[in-house]
């Protein structure tokens, strides 16, 4: 009997009619004969205001503090979607991240798991219990709880699958899998059926917003199958694997700013989020700091082979459009373009049927 975990973000558990939803597919996956390990998220929006609460009670608190705070959106989910379970005839249990436990590192707010104690998991299984565990929270040595940060609970998702040994990975969300962009802003955006580990890493760490970047790491390290897909309809996704494929897509990151120091000719790109800690460290050496920016890039296809030749005319499509181009940077599979923000959904477009139309010529 195979083994499936199934991650549900937070839209897909954002109210009590789509958690009883959840708990439908969940049994109709049991009752197509496999054992299924359910990771939840917190339901959508509560992670943010969990952490809003947390610094108007006191700014600059604890982190230790602040992600206990930050964990509990999750154990509510998770115990929400086993009542849901338990409602319609199965039996189910919520499991938090040091019931297990598992075990993390002490860096708070952004925790690397080290290790996943499954025997609770597989007792659930004997007993013919559906355990709902909590994503994004784990406990370190000392037994304070920590969380994994942005994504956490897709780690959270991989990293049970890998300690189950064989065990596939779906992750559940709002999207019919990966595109090619962000459909929301580029219609002529197509769904992947397949993409590499490697292909996916890129894409995560450059702004898809599908997978994080870790938990595609770590699939790929313990070679655990994944699958995307879409909480509200049937669709087949995309699968994520060792398969290398000829496909690209466009990668949007709207929440980075571009800093200059002085007597430095460098321009450091930072999450947005790190300004305030960045100028209270750095003020008298920062000469500008501008969060009117995004960085596009192209991740996989023909025109990241060779950037020296592809690059100028990617350039210069995009100066062709009136979108400037403030600096660009070549990473292992892609090419990526900081531009105005203002002008990122042009830069998207142009970018994607500049490497679409490369593709098709293959």
């Amino acid at each position: 009997m195979s083994i499936i975990v199934q991650k549900y973000g937070g839209t897909s558990v954002a109210t009590p009619e789509r958690i009883r939803c959840v708990a439908q597919r969940v049994i109709a996956t049991k009752r197509a004969g496999h054992q299924v390990v359910v990771v939840v998220s917190a339901m959508a929006t509560e992670t943010d205001r969990l952490l809003q609460l947390a610094k108007a009670v006191a700014s600059g608190g604890h982190p230790s503090e602040v992600d206990v705070v930050a964990s509990t959106g999750e154990m509510v989910a998770a115990a929400l979607t086993a009542l849901a379970l338990q409602a319609a005839g199965e039996k189910a249990r919520s499991l938090l991240g040091f019931q297990l436990p598992i075990l993390t590192d002490t860096s708070y707010a952004g925790a690397r798991i080290l290790s996943v104690n499954s025997a609770p998991i597989l007792a659930c299984f004997e007993s013919g219990v559906i355990p709902v565990i909590a994503g994004f929270q784990g406990v370190d040595e000392k037994g304070q709880i920590t969380t994994l940060g942005r994504g956490g609970s897709d780690t959270t998702a991989v990293a049970i699958a890998a300690s189950l040994g064989g065990a596939s990975c779906e992750i559940y969300t709002d999207v019919d899998g990966v595109y090619s962009a962000d459909p929301r802003i580029c219609p002529k955006a197509v769904l992947l059926p397949e993409v590499s580990y490697r292909f996916m890493r890129e894409a995560a760490g450059l702004g898809t917003k599908v997978m994080h970047d870790r938990s595609v790491s770590m699939g790929m390290r313990y070679q655990v199958p994944i699958t995307v897909r879409n909480s509200f309809n049937d669709s087949h996704g995309t699968a994520i694997g060792n398969k290398e494929t000829s496909v690209s897509c466009i990668a949007l990151d709207s929440n980075i700013a571009r800093v200059s120091f002085f007597g430095s000719e460098r321009i450091a790109l930072i999450p947005k989020s790190s300004i305030s800690g960045l100028a209270d460290d750095y003020k008298q050496q920062i000469l500008f700091v501008d969060d009117e920016v995004a960085k596009v890039s192209v991740v996989g296809g023909p025109l990241t082979i060779n950037p020296a030749y592809h690059l100028p005319t990617m350039v210069g499509n995009l100066n062709d459009h009136d979108v400037p181009c403030l600096a660009t940077s070549a990473g292992p599979l892609s090419l990526s373009f900081l531009v105005p923000k203002t002008s990122a959904t042009d830069a998207v477009q142009l970018l994607h049927s500049l490497s679409h139309s490369h593709q098709e010529a293959i």
